[in-house]
């Protein structure tokens, strides 16, 4: 069986979406007190209060006169029950109390309820905020990361080209090192007792002459035999006082010594100090 709600409940109830900026409607209402409502009372006792809410405040107030027992709740039971304890006989006062405790109960909702939403709002915005730090941090951590992977990047290519160009530079140091001035230039039989354990090799003679002397089973003896080489660019005649073959009348001398460096022909420090002169002139 449907029960009857009370002006007094519509009202509180109406007054508590409405400090929520809520839309008051009936089933909202319904809802709110609960149970077995006659939908038909409710909507009246509704429509009274978003029409006219002052004359909703004193139906309220006549409805509390004329309250009876079979309109009791369980809080006005539990308010007589403790005024009968002390042998109060006082129906106005039961109702004018539990009217007044329902107000403060609802209040308290309202109130803690408000409080709520602010701190739902609140953490809202601060878990907003956290995410769109998180997306920028991580934005900003990619970014750095790139940027990481290009200077290391960057850093080997340099230190490779440092390497290389010290490589070079030690290189070129020590070649300059072992250079000879022109009055430090060896006899062409020094140079070739200096380099008489290699099978393959090259002395240079102040004359302008290029002394080389190799296996006779070498290729190169039937090519010199002939008195000019096509590979070694020059006239050859072989000196049988030093044992070897002095090559001179040069058509293309960095051919020459080209073709020897490539033979595998080991140079005298005087030759390389004539070859490094000839390329750095060139």
């Amino acid at each position: 069986m449907a029960q009857q709600v009370t002006q007094k409940q519509v009202n509180q109830k109406c007054d508590l979406l409405k400090a929520q900026n809520e839309e008051i409607t009936a089933n909202k209402i319904r809802r709110l007190i609960g149970g077995n409502l006659s939908m038909l009372d409710l909507v009246e006792k509704v429509t009274l209060y978003k029409e006219n809410k002052s004359k909703a405040i004193e139906a309220a107030n006549a409805e509390a006169v004329s309250v009876t027992i079979s309109h009791k709740d369980e809080l006005v039971e539990l308010i007589e029950n403790v005024f009968a304890e002390f042998q109060v006989d006082k129906k106005d006062l039961v109702m004018s109390l539990r009217n007044k405790l329902t107000d403060y109960i609802a209040n308290e909702v309202s109130q803690k309820t408000a409080k709520i939403k602010e701190q739902q709002v609140e953490l809202s915005n601060k878990n907003d905020s956290l995410e769109i730090s998180g997306l920028t941090i991580n934005k900003r951590y990619k970014e750095l990361l790139e940027r990481y992977n290009s200077l290391k990047d960057e850093s080997y290519s340099l230190k490779q080209n440092y390497n290389s160009k010290a490589a070079k530079y030690m290189e070129q140091e020590n070649l300059e090192k072992s250079l000879l001035a022109w009055e430090d230039f060896k006899g062409v039989k020094e140079q070739l007792s200096s380099l008489g354990s290699y099978a393959k090799l090259a002395v240079y003679d102040k004359n302008g002459q290029i002394i080389i002397k190799f296996p006779a089973t070498d290729f190169l003896t039937q090519e010199c035999r002939s008195g000019k080489s096509r590979y070694l660019k020059a006239k050859t005649v072989y000196d049988y006082s030093i044992q070897a073959w002095v090559l001179s009348e040069f058509s293309d001398i960095a051919k020459t010594l080209d073709f020897l460096k490539r033979n595998r022909f080991v140079l005298s420090k005087e030759l390389e100090t004539i070859v490094y002169h000839r390329k750095q002139s060139g």
